[in-house]
């Protein structure tokens, strides 16, 4: 995992790099904000583990575009997200069914590229990075059954100890930016985080013990978190 991250690091660094001596004279800074819906799932890696449910929430904070040439630019946001999922943990007739919830700080790094612009002020959008998330919140709620009847559930207003505090992703998003009026952009659009990284640490957060062994019922499991944004904001 680390060579991964290590891999994509360099590819944005070589990106960023021919961005800059190909015209360095070419710099323009726009600085905006944001406050977009969006939706996350989180799929689990491991046997008897399954997502049953997306998360909606929401992220704020500001934007900016760092113009390398006219039509090419670093984007960049620092943001606020509400992110998280539902997994079940199913095997013979008992069942887990936890609702993770996880406030991250988000700081994505991508390469972005507009048209020229089009009729009506529009310009069209495309953009591809690494996203990185910083966990500063996480919550989860666990009910436990056998077969139909809930025999045990659990509220973790903490889970730190279950949750790795970096979660990383590949970004890739495409979108429109309208003129409002000199030095005022509206900006509308689709991205996709697509979490690789694992966000579970190797400590089982179930509390459920077997009676019949007086061992831990559910272990830990591994598992990605990826989301999607509808991304509005105002560019400056």
């Amino acid at each position: 995992m680390r060579h991964k991250i290590k891999q994509l690091s360099l590819i944005t660094a070589f990106l960023v790099s021919l961005l800059v001596t190909n015209n360095v004279q070419a710099q323009d800074f726009r600085l905006g904000f944001k406050g977009n819906p969006l939706f996350s799932t989180i799929t689990p890696n491991t046997d008897n583990f399954n997502s049953v449910g997306t998360k909606v929430g929401f992220s704020y904070g500001v934007m900016f575009d760092y113009f390398i040439k006219d039509n090419y630019a670093i984007s960049s946001e620092f943001g606020i997200s509400s992110l998280g999922g539902k997994v079940e943990f199913n095997r013979n007739d008992t069942t887990a069914n936890s609702s993770l919830n996880i406030r991250y700080i988000d700081i994505p790094v991508a390469i972005k590229l507009l048209t020229n612009e089009l009729n009506n002020n529009l310009k069209v959008y495309g953009k591809f990075g690494l996203g990185l998330s910083f966990r500063i919140k996480s919550t989860v709620e666990t009910e436990y059954k056998k077969g139909q009847a809930k025999f045990e559930s659990d509220d973790i207003k903490n889970a730190s100890d279950f949750i790795q505090p970096l979660n990383t992703s590949l970004v890739i998003g495409a979108g429109v930016e309208y003129n409002l009026a000199e030095n005022l952009d509206l900006v509308v659009g689709l991205t996709y985080n697509n979490g690789f990284s694992n966000i579970m640490k190797s400590k089982s957060m179930y509390k459920y013990v077997d009676p019949a062994t007086g061992l831990a019922a559910v272990k830990a499991y591994d598992a990605n978190l990826s989301f999607i944004t509808l991304n509005i904001g105002l560019l400056f």
